[in-house]
């Protein structure tokens, strides 16, 4: 029986939960690269949001996390093949916004 991929098991997360961080990804998926994965998923069309969370550390500390939740697949929705495109464009366009406060 062939093994899933870390794309496959991503999607199969995403079914399940809506949403992922970084840490989930390591410990439920032994995914280490996440933002990879999320990247080349909007790139196939999928539209995934991300925003920042804070969490506490298990030191005590507060820290800012992102978590990415699946809005839509590829071709739902009016814009079809446009939607991948159009979500990189704008994460792109933004992208100088990300870690302002």
């Amino acid at each position: 029986m062939k093994k899933a991929t870390h794309r496959e098991r991503l999607l199969a997360y995403f079914e399940n939960n809506k949403s992922i961080t970084t840490m989930q990804a390591f410990t439920d998926l032994g995914n280490t690269r996440l933002a990879t994965y999320i990247h080349n998923l909007i790139k196939e069309g999928y539209v995934i949001s991300k925003k920042n969370k804070k969490v506490t550390t298990r030191y005590g500390y507060e820290t800012t996390v992102t978590e990415y939740t699946l809005v839509s697949k590829p071709n739902e929705g009016i814009f079809g093949d446009a939607v991948g495109e159009l979500n990189e464009i704008i994460a792109n366009v933004f992208k100088p916004f990300n870690n302002v406060k």
